[in-house]
């Protein structure tokens, strides 16, 4: 499964002046990324942006349990990226917790009619 996240550049203030991790995940270069992202985590581990980004490269790579683990973390911010959420219901419907992953979407949605296709 591909993720193709819409991501917005500097919505994070310490992320954005923590280095050119943004430009290296859009750029692709997901390894790269993923190695400063678990740095990065451990000296900020609610950085609801840090949390999404690796989420999204876990998602990439298949690996659903570490994808849900960071988006779930991702989502409990209360200003949490509406595609976050969306990306987060994909993975837990794959997972097949589709209740889980109908109500992340459903959430998606109300934040913005975007996402209206999941459903």
């Amino acid at each position: 499964m591909s993720f193709s996240p819409v991501l917005k550049a500097g919505r994070t203030g310490r992320l954005r002046d923590g280095g050119c991790v943004c430009q290296v995940f859009y750029e692709k270069d997901y390894q790269n990324s993923k190695t400063i992202l678990k740095k990065l985590i451990k000296l900020e581990p609610k950085n609801s942006r840090i949390n999404e980004l690796l989420g999204y490269i876990y998602g990439n790579e298949e690996k659903y349990d570490k994808a849900s683990k960071y988006l779930t973390s991702a989502c409990q911010d209360q200003n949490c990226n509406t595609e976050a959420l969306y990306y987060l219901g994909k993975v837990q419907a794959i997972q097949k917790n589709y209740v889980q992953g109908i109500n992340s979407l459903e959430k998606a949605i109300k934040k913005s009619g975007d996402f209206y296709e999941a459903l």
